[in-house]
């Protein structure tokens, strides 16, 4: 089982259960032969902590997925280019037939409060790439089997079409008759949050008039957005950092940067998003601050932290910014860095503070992190470049199966020193709270991080390692 952090995966979570138990989910596709199933749930909806656990599936196209799960909740499951929801809950057994007859939704046959409902928009969705969309308008990509006439659509189109995709899985959701209300309900919260993202997302903001844009934050009042279901809805928080930068970018006449402008941003929520009520503003600048505090931007962001946990009336939210908080400076320069005890490619183990003299530039990654392998191939040249005998270039791999480093070809063709720990739950990752991949750090010859620094395949890397060495 590992945790990673992703954008796009939609879980919904809700009654708490205190001891963890095993939930089976048995099911046979007579068109997937190879390859792999995996089932996620979000565990922590505002970090963005995930839970998915990926098995392979067998020659005959069956496959069994083994869950330790505490709540129940909503799991995405993801078989060769299909998506499906599943209704989960602790101890239980999901055993359904993909033959199901039944439009959109798939009967389960299971014991101990199994789902009753197997769900699917359209009965599977595949992501937009350059082979099956079309081009719209600037940035904004919409797949082709969406549209019969793929002329670029007006923006009475555009919201006219994505309207008419809201009715479509309402009416959807209907169609799960006797399926738990807890699904139906996320499946309503789904449809709604996805309808106001992809209004955002596919028609540009700026190019409505003041009539359209009063009808959008009078969809959103109409909405409630205010109740704890939206903002449990995990992409619901990906909606209100659009909203946000949307909002205050009218206001200031320019295009900002969720990262680099976040004071500006949370000025703005904090005393102009009217048309949203406190719970909501709440949520949005929680998220706001728990996404941008780091080390590097503690110091500014004292005082908005210090106030708006002084406002905030969710224990949760207090509780994560608190956490968030305390890490920013156990990771913040000056702090000693954990050590840790990881295994050589030869099977010798060995330990963080074995460099201690060097400058270790140490970096987390797996071979399911995209990012990790894409920023391993850009930083090449520049670690060739920054060779010095007094920094080591450390790459420690978090996959469960210490094979599936071994055989990467990544650990072969990255200058580096390359070591394995045994998962995301290893205790080294859990010195360093990998939650998400990649994460690098700089440590300084006595063990201590330093704050400030690039990463490996940032322009000025080279300049920036060959002043440490001065």
């Amino acid at each position: 089982m590992r945790v990673i952090a992703l954008l796009f995966v939609t879980v919904f979570s809700y009654c708490n259960i205190e001891a963890k138990s095993n939930t089976f989910i048995f099911g046979q596709h007579s068109d997937v032969k190879s390859g792999s199933v995996s089932v996620s749930m979000i565990t922590n909806h505002l970090g963005g902590e995930e839970t998915i656990v990926e098995t392979m599936v067998n020659e005959d196209g069956s496959f069994i997925v083994p869950l330790e799960i505490s709540k129940t909740g909503i799991g995405l499951m993801s078989l060769g280019e299909r998506r499906y929801y599943l209704y989960l809950e602790p101890g239980s057994r999901l055993d359904f037939d993909f033959d199901s007859k039944r439009d959109k939704a798939l009967h389960i046959k299971g014991d101990d409060g199994a789902s009753e409902c197997l769900c699917t928009y359209g009965d599977e969705f595949l992501f937009p790439n350059k082979a099956n969309s079309v081009i719209l308008s600037p940035g904004t990509t919409v797949l082709k089997e969406h549209h019969e006439n793929l002329k670029p659509l007006s923006v009475d189109e555009r919201l006219t079409y994505i309207e008419k995709q809201r009715q479509l899985e309402l009416d959807f959701v209907e169609s799960c008759e006797g399926a738990p209300s807890d699904f139906m309900e996320y499946l309503e919260v789904y449809a709604n949050g996805k309808w106001l993202s992809t209004q955002l997302r596919y028609v540009d903001y700026k190019s409505l008039d003041s009539g359209k844009k009063t009808q959008y934050h009078q969809m959103l009042k109409d909405l409630s957005l205010d109740e704890d279901r939206m903002v449990l809805y995990p992409a619901f928080g990906v909606f209100i950092d659009n909203y946000l930068l949307n909002r205050t970018g009218e206001a200031v006449n320019r295009s900002l940067d969720y990262f680099k402008d976040w004071a500006m941003l949370y000025e703005y929520g904090r005393d102009f998003m009217d048309e949203l009520g406190m719970a909501t503003r709440e949520y949005m600048l929680t998220r706001l601050l728990f996404n941008n505090l780091n080390p590097r931007k503690a110091d500014s962001m004292k005082e908005p932290y210090q106030a708006l946990m002084a406002s905030v009336k969710s224990a949760e939210h207090k509780e994560l910014l608190q956490r968030k908080w305390d890490r920013a400076f156990k990771f913040a320069g000056g702090s000693s860095a954990p050590d840790i005890t990881f295994v050589s490619a030869e099977q010798e183990q060995g330990y963080l503070s074995d460099y201690r003299g060097k400058y270790v530039y140490l970096s987390f990654w797996a071979k399911w992190c995209g990012k990790c392998i894409s920023e391993m191939e850009a930083s090449e040249s520049n670690r060739k470049a920054a060779q010095h005998p007094n920094i080591e270039f450390l790459f420690v791999n978090v996959d469960e199966d210490r094979g599936d480093w071994l055989n990467h070809p990544s650990r072969k063709s990255t200058t580096g020193t390359h070591v394995w720990t045994p998962g995301i739950k290893s205790e080294a990752a859990k010195s360093y709270e990998i939650f998400s991949l990649p994460r690098y750090y700089l440590i300084d010859p006595n063990g201590d991080f330093i704050s400030s620094f690039p990463k490996a395949s940032s322009p000025e890397f080279v300049s920036f390692v060959q002043s440490l060495s001065k």
